[in-house]
Order: structure tokens, then sequence, then C-alpha cells
């Protein structure tokens, strides 16, 4: 409080105040520290002030009453060195916004939000029933969740069967996920002592491969679709933006690259397959525990 800031566990010096969380910000330790501190609190990362909001009012009070305070993206040295900056998830400032407004127009156009996209989720959920009854009730490996998504961004990817064969992807996307939602013990070293980061083997070494092995498809599928040649009849989200990398390329201040289309088309794997497959999972379990509802 003497700081300005809400009240928190007491920090010390180059630790901050996580040690009071065992160094880990899950859903327990939030809910323990806002029954503590209430649900508007301040934990230090290091240096680094952190002011939580926990709970549906305080979380709806932030983003509706002071949108504006808490409209940034936290800069974190693991986010940096995920994304360097660019794409649409952990980026900030004229990046984000131009990214992001490209990003929602594009799919728009190709169909997000109206029946169209609603007919093409009905084709892959038949797609998916037909694999499981081929399946004949073994045990799978999660690799579901993103067609959709995939279609919308890779318009070659429309047979059900070419999609299964590539589980190495789904695989990693779900690997990159987690180690982006999981704050450990060493994710936060690697904040306090970034210098250190580059050494220590595990969850960041793992992200940076799985973030590599990704970058390298979208990278394959980009010069695939450059060497088509078809951007006058962009057929998907890789063609709308090479047409507009195009258009823009003498424009003063334009973010458009390959670089941040490389990051926005894996921003939108992510952002677009694991959370659909983690609601689908959910419901699938639902309806087993509870066959009434089906």
């Amino acid at each position: 409080k003497s700081r300005g800031f809400p009240p928190g566990p007491t920090p010390f010096p180059i630790i901050g105040s996580f040690w009071w969380m065992n160094f880990r910000a899950d859903h327990g330790s939030l809910k323990k520290l806002a029954k503590t501190y209430g649900n508007i609190c301040t934990l230090w990362l290091g240096h680094r002030p952190m002011v939580v909001l926990y709970g549906f009012q305080a979380v709806k009070n932030g983003l509706t009453t002071n949108s504006e305070d808490v409209s940034g993206r936290l800069q974190t040295y693991i986010f940096n060195a995920m994304a360097d900056g660019k794409g649409i998830l952990v980026s900030n400032g004229l990046i984000w916004k131009q990214q992001r407004h490209f990003g929602i127009r594009t799919l728009r156009k190709l169909g997000m939000g109206n029946k169209g996209m609603e007919r093409g989720i009905q084709t892959e959920a038949r797609y998916l029933v037909e694999f499981f009854r081929d399946k004949a009730g073994m045990a799978l490996t999660q690799c579901w969740g993103a067609d959709t998504m995939q279609s919308l961004l890779d318009s070659k990817a429309e047979d059900y069967s070419l999609l299964q064969s590539r589980t190495d992807l789904e695989h990693t996307l779900d690997l990159q996920y987690k180690q982006n939602c999981t704050l450990g013990p060493q994710q936060f070293v690697c904040e306090m002592f970034p210098w250190a980061a580059e050494h220590l083997p595990g969850p960041l070494q793992k992200a940076r491969f799985s973030r590599d092995f990704v970058r390298s498809f979208v990278r394959q599928e980009i010069k695939s679709h450059r060497e088509k040649g078809r951007i006058d009849e962009p057929e998907d989200f890789i063609d709308f933006y090479l047409k507009h990398l195009e258009k823009t390329k003498n424009v003063p201040n334009s973010t458009f690259d390959e670089d941040n289309m490389v990051q926005s088309v894996f921003d939108l794997f992510l952002g677009g397959s694991e959370t659909t497959a983690t609601t689908l999972r959910w419901a699938l379990l639902y309806m087993l525990a509870y066959p009434d509802i089906q």
C-alpha cells in the first residue's frame, strides 16, 4: 500500500512475492491469494508489480470501468522469447492493432460468425463421428479440434484423412499451449534471471522446440501458397495475407511482413484449436457421465 498498490504478500529483493504461492500461479494458489488479500491484490515478479483481479465482479469492473488500465499485454521474457513481439496474442501497440484488425476482418471474409461456418463445423463433426465409428471403441489420442481452423488458414486442409496424418502438429500445438499456460518455478527463474534462461533445460526449451516446429510447418505452407500464385483469388487466410503483404509493401509504418504472418497463423492455430478441443472434450465427458442429455 505504501507504493500505491493493492495489498499482497511481502516482496523480497530479487525473488519478489511469488514465494507466497510456492512460485506457482495456478487457480488454487490464486484463489488462496484472493481469500487472504482480497479480490484485487498485488504480486511482485522480481522487481515488477502485477495486480491480480480475482472473481467475476473484479474482472468485469476491470474490463469495463477501468478498461484502459488493463488493455495492454503483459511483457515477459518468456512471451518475448516465444513470439518476438510479433503476431496477435502477445504483441503490443501498432503491431497488435494492425495484425488483430486484419485477422478479424479476414476470418469474417472466410465465414467466421455466419451460417457457412456452422455448416463447416457440422461437416467436421460428421467426419469425427465416422472416425470414432471406424475405430470401434479403441482408445484415441486427442488429434481433433483444429480442423475447422486449419481449413480457414489453409484451404488444402479439407480432407479429414489428411488432417489425421498431421497428429505431430496437433501434439505440438497442445504442448505449446500447455507450456504457455503453465507457470511453474522454472518459468519464474527465467523471468527473474533471463541471462540464465538460455542455459536451463526443461519446459522453456520444449516450448521453443514446439514453436520452431510449428513455424517451420507454417513457412512450408506459405512457400506452397506463393508457388501456386493464387493471391488474386484468395481462398484462405494465408492467401489473403500474401495479397495484403503485396498491397502494403511500400506503406510507411506497415507491420505486415512474413515474420508477422508466420506468428499470426501460429497464434490463430493455438487460440483456435486448444480452446475448442478442451470444450469438446468437456462436452463428450459430460455426455458420457449423463447419457440422458444426449
